[in-house]
């Protein structure tokens, strides 16, 4: 790969939308913020920074996400 022309940029994570995704699967299947940062091993605290797109979950976390709410990884 010619990393040249690489642009990082087209790849960048939009936290606002993470945050958003991750309210609106929470809502749909009821969970709290509380319940999800115990199944993750993360505080409440972080679960509202995902949710407000001020931080996104590590790539473990977004891993097991997709598990919790029966989500594929694309």
């Amino acid at each position: 790969m010619d990393f040249s022309t690489f642009k990082v940029y087209e790849y960048a994570i939009d936290f606002e939308a993470t945050g958003k995704r991750i309210a609106e699967l929470m809502k749909t299947h009821n969970v709290k913020n509380g319940a999800l940062a115990e199944n993750l091993g993360v505080t409440e605290q972080t679960i509202c920074k995902w949710r407000k797109g001020q931080s996104i979950p590590s790539i473990d976390n977004l891993i097991i996400l997709s598990v919790l709410f029966r989500l594929p990884m694309d």
